[in-house]
């Protein structure tokens, strides 16, 4: 079973769903050329499932059950943002789970 590592997109939006295989785990959510994206290891030969990604910026009220922390970006843009990402806690066997970090 090989591994491999894939980037996916993600946007500043409440909540997102991904589609990826599964099994996937993330290693960490940072910004590429201002972007947010999140980088996971997967085996692509395993189905693709959906997983939830909940986004929430500093200072935003969280007003829903939250999973593992995925990690936080910054954005600089006029008024630079920090928000914070986590998976959903909607189906605990399809939660994405962190393994690695980015610095």
């Amino acid at each position: 079973m090989s591994k491999t590592i894939y980037k996916y997109d993600l946007a500043i939006q409440d909540n997102q769903t991904i589609e990826m295989p599964a099994g996937s785990k993330a290693l960490c959510i940072d910004t590429q050329h201002g972007d947010p994206n999140l980088w996971v290891l997967c085996d692509p030969n395993m189905p693709k499932i959906s997983y939830e990604v909940l986004c929430v910026g500093t200072g935003h009220e969280i007003n829903k059950p939250i999973g593992q922390y995925l990690g936080t970006i910054h954005i600089l843009r006029a008024v630079p943002l920090v928000f914070h990402f986590f998976s959903s806690l909607a189906d605990a066997k399809q939660a994405l789970p962190l393994i690695g970090e980015c610095s």
